[in-house]
Formats: C-alpha cells, sequence, structure tokens
C-alpha cells in the first residue's frame, strides 16, 4: 500500500523530494535536513518525512539567535533517536 514511500531511493531523488516537498520551511530546517540525509543515510521518502517531524519545531526558532554546535547536536540526537525509535515500532 505504501510501497512508494519505503522505496529505496538515490540521494538525487530524496534531495528532490526535499526541495519540492519542504521548499516553504525555514533555512535552518532545510539545511540540517540535508545533513540529517548523508549523516544518517536517509535513503527513502518515509525517512525523510520522519527526520523533518524532528525538526519542524526549529521552524520556529529566531532567526536573530545564533544555531550553535551544541544546537546541532541536539537537533540530529533529535533526528537519530526519531529515526531509531521509528525503525523499532515498524518491526
Amino acid at each position: 500500500m505504501f510501497d512508494h514511500i519505503n522505496k529505496i531511493r538515490t540521494n538525487k531523488e530524496i534531495q528532490n523530494r526535499l526541495d519540492t516537498m519542504y521548499e516553504n520551511e525555514t533555512d535552518l530546517v532545510r539545511s540540517l535536513l540535508f545533513q540529517s540525509i548523508a549523516k544518517f543515510n536517509i535513503d527513502t521518502f518515509y525517512k525523510l518525512d520522519v527526520a523533518y517531524e524532528s525538526l519542524s519545531s526549529l521552524n520556529d526558532f529566531p532567526e536573530y539567535e545564533g544555531f550553535g554546535s551544541s544546537d546541532h547536536y541536539y537537533a540530529f540526537k533529535g533526528v537519530e533517536e526519531t529515526l531509531k525509535n521509528n525503525q523499532t515500532a515498524r518491526n
């Protein structure tokens, strides 16, 4: 039923999906999603959507505040945990 979202995709297909489906997100969220694709080997549309769920609240992050290395760490930790928890729930 949902085979199209679970199909293994190329990096280019994942990035194209990010460009089209998440074009209205903040630069911060889009940047973190691009980095997450490589960092967590995101290879399905489903995993990209799960990563976005973890990062979407950062759309409200104030632009005038810096997003430092510790912020990156916790954002990526959140993506990692969400991907793991979601994989466990699906098995």
